[in-house]
């Protein structure tokens, strides 16, 4: 019995090698039969395919490595050439104070909150009241300006007329205000209003 399969075996592993010598023969005649200019192109093909795959892996390791060292840098070099604070004319009568009002809370109503009554219109009128002031030619100049460009005021010694920033953006603040009561303050309004409140806004 023993023999027997023994023999099975041998006639098994006899024919599997046989079968993979007739493959591999194949495999051998059928790449004798390409010709050698073709099996060059594919060889050259590969070798390019490989060197396009280091070279895509080499420039997204450099991107990746260029992008953090910017992240990790920009906050320095940002640091080293900003001014603490720009210039303003108005950074000596400014004073500052500490408030515990939390102006994001829906339950806190201050003054300026609201449709429009006598108290809050007040209030926004004091508040961009001061929009205006005169600045000297030193001032106005430090500050970007041009005198060239800017308007003189005759009964303050030949300065100029002059504004900050945030008392321009109030003023357009009130005026979104304004037009979203718009049934208040525009109750008469026409089409020339329209086209001058409309660009003020941004619409």
């Amino acid at each position: 019995m023993n023999q027997h399969g023994d023999r099975c075996q041998l006639a098994t592993t006899f024919e599997t090698e046989q079968l993979l010598s007739e493959k591999q023969q194949t495999d051998s005649t059928e790449r004798d039969e390409i010709p050698a200019e073709i099996q060059q192109f594919w060889l050259e093909s590969k070798q390019r395919s490989s060197h396009a795959r280091l070279i895509y892996h080499a420039v997204i390791h450099l991107l990746l490595i260029a992008s953090v060292l910017y992240v990790g840098t920009s906050h320095f070099w940002t640091s080293r050439t900003l001014k603490p604070y720009a210039y303003s004319p108005a950074a000596n009568i400014v004073e500052f104070f500490d408030s515990d009002e939390d102006p994001v809370t829906h339950g806190h109503r201050s003054i300026y909150y609201g449709e429009p009554t006598t108290e809050n219109i007040a209030a926004w009128d004091d508040l961009v009241d001061p929009t205006f002031m005169a600045v000297t030619k030193e001032e106005l100049v430090r500050s970007g300006g041009s005198p060239e460009r800017a308007v003189r005021l005759a009964d303050y010694d030949g300065q100029f007329v002059a504004g900050t920033g945030v008392y321009h953006n109030l003023h357009c603040l009130r005026r979104l205000r304004w037009w979203v009561y718009q049934d208040y303050f525009y109750s008469n309004r026409s089409a020339v209003n329209l086209d001058v409140v409309l660009p003020h806004l941004g619409m």
